[in-house]
């Protein structure tokens, strides 16, 4: 009898294992999904919109929408200190790919990105977020990078709020 509970103790335990595994994993292919999904209607947007302050308007929206959809809880600190009526530089660390719909998500501002010129090598992703007015940038040319520099400032003292992903990239060489 002893040797029978402890099978079926050590069975129910590995059921919970299996069926909280399972759980994870499906939990985490909507979630897979939902940013497909997401990254899909973003796209289409974009072609489809014109106009930036719009696009990122609506992506600002779909953005929102998917990260309710995920369910996961969002603390947002320091938005208070964020200017809505003048222009502003927001630098962000770059961790994942989700850093964008994140921040499209809780900010309550068109930004203009700020990107390396590296992108524009893929012909979607460089097409798409020329689409957007991102501001691109040379990281390995210090002639061009300056150039680059007095473009971004001069945006800037134009009026333009830019969000600058500091990294550049996800590696430990410096960036942008």
């Amino acid at each position: 009898r002893q040797t029978l509970r402890l099978a079926l103790s050590a069975t129910k335990a590995r059921g919970r294992e299996i069926l909280k595994t399972a759980g994870e994993k499906l939990y985490a292919g909507y979630l897979w999904v939902l940013y497909g999904l997401a990254a899909a209607a973003g796209c289409l947007i974009i072609l489809i919109v014109p106009w930036h302050r719009w696009n990122w308007r609506a992506l600002h929206i779909l953005a929102k929408t998917a990260l309710s959809l995920t369910g996961l809880p969002v603390k947002v600190e320091g938005l208070d200190q964020v200017p809505r009526n003048q222009p502003c530089i927001v630098v962000s660390n770059h961790a994942s790919y989700l850093d964008a719909y994140l921040l499209a998500a809780v900010l309550p501002l068109k930004l203009g990105f700020v990107a390396k010129t590296e992108l524009l090598r893929r012909p979607l992703i460089g097409f798409l977020l020329r689409r957007i007015g991102t501001v691109f940038v040379e990281r390995f040319d210090p002639g061009k990078s300056t150039e680059d520099a007095r473009r971004i400032k001069t945006l800037a003292k134009a009026g333009q709020s830019l969000l600058f992903f500091a990294e550049g990239t996800f590696t430990r060489l410096p960036g942008l």
